[in-house]
């Protein structure tokens, strides 16, 4: 971010964007895509910044969903890991895991 800008790698990711509690107040950012699963929300917030469209029920997006649940439940799992083991004494990781499985996706 020396730039100012994201470079592809970054914008490529999902971004955990809030988890206060497990599988409530989770959301997701994935590129252009904003996704709320325990209110069922996903919206294209380049399209609609106001949130105004909800895309969960639409067709075609449902693989899409599949993917971002399955991405959050590992990142809350890594993200929960490594508060039990921080607070063991070890050295905080990364918060941002790097979940091969999950590279493939592309919009």
């Amino acid at each position: 971010m020396e730039t100012g800008e994201a470079n592809l790698e970054l914008i490529k990711k999902p971004v955990l964007t809030h988890a206060n509690i497990r599988g409530l107040n989770a959301s997701l950012r994935k590129e252009n895509f904003k996704y709320i699963p325990g209110s069922r929300e996903l919206y294209n917030i380049k399209y609609d910044p106001e949130e105004k469209n909800n895309l969960i029920d639409n067709e075609g997006t449902q693989d899409f969903v599949a993917y971002l649940d399955d991405y959050l439940s590992d990142y809350l799992d890594h993200l929960e890991k490594r508060e039990i083991a921080t607070r063991k004494g070890a050295e905080k990781e990364s918060c941002y895991p790097q979940f091969v499985r999950f590279n493939q996706w592309a919009i």
